[in-house]
């Protein structure tokens, strides 16, 4: 060749490549095909020699070299350690490399081009390739080309080697597609296509997105149990990708010349800076659609396209390259993705979806005997709810309260003062009109003690008056009778005005001798302890007096939830049988009828709100003793059984729930 045409004309290139092409379609061994290729990329540099660096455990050893057009393997020849540097510096970075060695007077006489080499299922290699008499511009050109013919050569035997047996990515496929459709949670869809997809391909990342509206958010990167989604790198992916597949066509980039849009290009330069990636392939995720009869073509030509619901990132982190064996099976791959993604959508939009699952099982389970034990359960249930709603009951309300006599008494302080006096004890039977207790009021007898002295003191006046009166009658002057007449009428007025309040005073101290109204039986308990010299108040309940001996009643208390159904039942009927037992006698049931229902609500001593009703008892009531605990049973007539059994927790409801 001669040093005037340069290496990268059209003229020069073509017989390479067609040497190329026959060396990648032999079916050599490796050192066989590393040796015609580096023999074939010397003869065409004009090279004076051409190694194929090897890396291994001790350093970087020739594998193969080409030297002044002789042939040698298995060298065992160690590099430098300034050219090993070079070597793993180039394969690691995956970047030729240009290196000018010094010749006379410091210009460059000798230039070595390194391009990184891979052979399927090898070490990383290097091929060295030593030029002279070029200028750098010229090197950085050969070199480039170079570079690509070596990539194309290696990719075209590895798919030509692997089309001719057995792939292993077919063997697999199958069972990752099984595994897309062991669930149908787009989250452990998208979790198992990363994983797996990534060890499917054999590339160092695999990521995928999910596309709601204008959302677009990352579902599930390979090897990371959780996406970070604040994450720089996470949220540099969402904005490339959310271009992406606004678009709905697939980015690539390999690092070579791939022409990328505008609006693209500083979202890509932003991911590639904090992934470090290399190669970067994103594929949109097409919703799948149903199959359209021929006959429906035509009229669904217009319609909408199918949506982009993701999409899924291929990423390499070392050197390497899209070949097209390789984006056929991302596309492959991306496919199964976009169908089980789908199906997953689908399933998590069914509104309700749990109740919906939850019917299906227990629809599944009703099948054979289980199905006739459910029909026995229901037909039971529906017997047992119409007993409750349909079979009437005696519904009747419960009372507490206490067995006391008809008529009672309670005893008042009439006045302030001090008992001084108590002529009764706890259980003394007493007459009507019997005195009770005293009460002294010191003041009330000072009083009376003040009134009684002016009395005197204004009778005394006005019998002095009346002798006044005689002396004047025999004086002739007239005037001094008639003074004197005046001050005697003065002073009777006031007397009668003095008697007058001597007799209320009088008869106020009469009252604070309290006696009984009606005869009964002292009920007030420890009534010395209670009473005696105790200074009380007017209006103040000093004893308690019940008449044994008449009739009895029924003081109970009511619930204030169940006055409604009482006042019900009295509209209904006269009278209301109510059933009792006494805390004495728990044993002996008796009946009574309520007579007496309070018009106020009040509240015991619980805290509940309660209304007092009296019930009139007979004669044949034994043990009767004042103030016997009873618990009563007031017949309101007759309600559902349902009601009857439950009817506490349905009014609880009514008010707690519709209120």
């Amino acid at each position: 060749m001669s040093g005037s045409v340069s290496p990268t004309s059209p003229d020069a290139l073509l017989p390479l490549v067609r040497l190329l092409e026959t060396i990648a379609a032999t079916d050599s061994p490796v050192d066989d095909f590393l040796a015609a290729l580096s023999g074939a990329i010397a003869a065409w540099v004009q090279s004076d020699g051409a190694v194929v660096w090897m890396s291994e455990a001790v350093g970087w050893k020739i594998r193969v070299a080409n030297l002044e057009g002789q042939e040698r393997r298995s060298l065992e020849t160690i590099a430098s350690p300034p050219l090993a540097k070079i070597l793993s510096d180039v394969c690691q970075s995956g970047v030729s490399a240009v290196i000018p060695e010094g010749g006379p007077g410091g210009a460059p006489s000798r230039t070595s081009l390194v391009i990184p080499l891979r052979p399927e299922g090898e070490k990383p290699h290097a091929f060295q390739v030593v030029v002279t008499g070029r200028n750098e511009d010229t090197c950085r050109e050969l070199i480039r080309w170079l570079r690509g013919m070596v990539q194309q050569v290696t990719t075209s035997r590895a798919q030509r080697k692997t089309s001719g047996r057995s792939d292993s990515f077919f063997e697999s496929l199958e069972p990752f597609t099984l595994a897309l459709g062991r669930s149908l949670r787009t989250r452990d869809v998208s979790t198992v296509a990363a994983n797996d997809g990534r060890a499917l391909l054999n590339c160092d990342r695999v990521s995928v997105l999910e596309r709601r509206g204008r959302r677009v958010r990352t579902l599930a990167v390979s090897g990371q149990a959780y996406v970070h989604r604040r994450s720089p790198v996470i949220r540099s992916l969402e904005r490339l990708a959310r271009s992406v597949l606004r678009q709905r066509d697939s980015l690539v980039f390999s690092g070579g010349e791939e022409t990328i849009p505008a609006d693209l290009a500083k979202l890509l330069s932003d991911y590639l800076i904090e992934s470090n990636a290399r190669v970067l392939l994103i594929v949109p995720l097409i919703e799948n659609e149903p199959e359209i009869p021929a006959s429906e073509r035509e009229k669904q030509r217009n319609r909408r396209p199918a949506l982009v619901i993701g999409g899924i990132v291929f990423e390499q982190i070392r050197d390497g390259d899209l070949s097209d064996l390789f984006r056929e099976r991302c596309e492959l791959l991306s496919r199964h993705v976009a169908s089980a993604l789908t199906l997953a959508r689908t399933h998590e939009q069914i509104f309700l979806r749990p109740l919906w699952a939850a019917i299906g099982r227990w629809k599944d389970g009703l099948l054979g005997w289980p199905l006739v034990r459910t029909a026995i359960f229901l037909g039971l249930a529906a017997a047992v709810a119409w007993i409750l709603i349909f079979v009437p009951w005696r519904f009747r309300i419960d009372g507490v309260g206490q067995l006391m006599p008809a008529r009672q008494q309670n005893v008042f302080a009439p006045w302030d003062g001090e008992i001084v006096e108590l002529a009764v004890q706890t259980g003394h039977t007493v007459s009507e009109g019997q005195p009770l207790l005293r009460i002294k009021n010191h003041e009330l007898t000072a009083q009376v003690l003040s009134l009684q002295n002016q009395i005197l003191e204004k009778e005394q006046l006005i019998a002095a008056l009346d002798a006044q009166i005689d002396e004047s009658t025999k004086s002739p002057d007239r005037n001094e009778e008639v003074k004197v007449r005046g001050q005697r009428e003065q002073a009777r007025v006031e007397l009668v005005g003095l008697k007058t309040q001597h007799g209320v005073l009088k008869q106020r101290e009469s009252e604070l001798l309290v006696r009984a109204e009606r005869a009964g039986v002292v009920v007030t308990f420890q009534v010395q302890e209670l009473l005696l010299r105790r200074p009380v108040r007017r209006g103040e309940l000093l004893l308690e007096i019940m008449d044994d001996t008449g009739p009895w009643r029924l003081e109970l208390k009511i619930p204030e939830r169940h006055i409604g159904h009482l006042r019900e039942a009295q509209g209904q009927a006269e009278s209301l049988p109510v059933e009792f037992v006494l805390g004495t006698r728990p044993d002996t049931t008796w009946t009574g009828t309520l007579d007496r229902l309070a018009t106020r609500t009040s509240t015991s001593e619980d805290g509940e709100h309660v209304v007092e009703a009296y019930a009139s008892i007979g004669n044949d009531v034994t043990d009767r003793r004042i103030g016997a605990d009873v618990r009563a049973k007031i017949d309101c007539g007759h309600r559902s059984l349902g009601y009857v059994l439950f009817g506490d927790a349905i009014d609880f409801v009514r008010r707690r729930v519709f209120w």
